[in-house]
């Protein structure tokens, strides 16, 4: 392998210099037109603005409690969910379609837009197929009515949601706060979108935790009045038995009164448990509703994050004559020149 000697790495770099000054109307253009070009994106390009939120979730359901224990006495299943609400699971549904989209048909409070005809108007969305007009949406908790064309604007603005604007992560694995960040152009935006996006999210966290709680107090509630019904029936017929038969000496008809005594206690006696049943479920109904708590909210004004222009025009400018450098280094004229000078150095 050829060793490389100093002495010829200074003569080379006294040639690249020596060809530089003399192409320094190429160097000035070159430099400039980079500066300018990046200095113009960085005073154009609208500051971003990101909203912060953080939160934890309380009111993990522990199998072997005694209220668990007490739940398995009276035949509920009091399971949790937790295992679909934690954890990476848990950041995966905050940046969920479902939840975009419910939060994107909303409007915040004294504003008629939704905030999907705010983000169509803010980052100028456009459809392939035809003009959007405004307002595009109307305020909704679905789109299960929406036409195609809407589908279609719906899933572009998600898309871009999911992609540059909202990020959720645990910032430190050894806690169970989690963190959502929005940013957007619009600082109101940022922080609407963002409380808005964790007042469904807390919304649906108790709906789905509580579901089976829920659907066993529904179940009893139903019992309930399903018993109250037949035990006023059976009082009303006996009362119509004894109003048809006021004569005690015929004992025939008072066998229907009996018989009719007979249900009302019956029905009573269950309604009794029942009852029990349906204040042990709403208690744990009580108790499994979980705890969303929110730590800390954004509020205006947000920072405004920006790249200064001087920076960008001087990384710019830096950048196209680094390009310049090595297209000069593999030309043939810069050849040409080190061809010249060394035949001259050495004469």
């Amino acid at each position: 392998m050829e060793e490389v000697k100093l002495s010829d790495v200074f003569v080379r770099v006294r040639i690249f210099i020596l060809y530089a000054i003399s192409q320094w109307k190429i160097v000035l253009l070159v430099g400039t037109l980079g500066a300018a070009v990046a200095g113009s994106y960085g005073y154009l390009k609208k500051p971003k603005y990101t909203a912060s939120v953080t939160f934890t979730l309380d009111g993990e359901y522990d199998a072997s409690s005694g209220l668990m224990s007490l739940a398995a006495q009276f035949g509920f299943d009091a399971g949790g969910v937790s295992s679909m609400f934690s954890g990476n699971n848990l950041l995966q549904f905050i940046k969920s379609r479902k939840l975009i989209e419910k939060t994107l048909l909303q409007h915040n409070a004294g504003e008629k837009e939704t905030y999907a005809d705010q983000f169509i108007k803010l980052y100028k969305i456009k459809a392939r197929s035809k003009p959007i007009e405004l307002p595009c949406f109307k305020v909704s908790d679905t789109t299960v009515s929406a036409t195609p064309f809407q589908d279609s604007i719906m899933s572009t603005i998600v898309d871009l949601i999911q992609k540059k604007h909202l990020v959720a992560t645990i910032p430190d694995r050894k806690t169970d706060i989690y963190q959502v960040d929005f940013t957007s152009n619009d600082p109101k935006l940022s922080i609407q979108f963002v409380q808005a996006l964790m007042d469904n999210l807390g919304t649906m966290y108790t709906s789905v935790k509580t579901a089976k709680s829920a659907k066993n107090v529904r179940i009893l509630e139903e019992k309930v009045d399903s018993l109250r019904a037949i035990i006023s029936g059976a009082i009303q017929k006996r009362a119509a038995t004894v109003d048809a038969n006021l004569n005690p000496v015929f004992q025939s008809p008072m066998t229907s009164v009996q018989e009719r005594q007979i249900e009302i206690s019956i029905a009573t006696a269950a309604i009794g448990e029942v009852a029990k049943n349906l204040e042990v479920s709403r208690f744990l109904l009580m108790k499994q509703a979980p705890l969303f708590s929110i730590i800390d909210e954004p509020k205006l004004p947000l920072k405004r994050q920006k790249i200064s222009t001087l920076v960008l025009a001087t990384a710019g400018g830096l950048l196209s004559l680094l390009v310049l450098v090595i297209y000069w280094l593999l030309s043939k004229p810069f050849q040409s020149f080190t061809q010249v000078y060394i035949k001259e150095k050495n004469k």
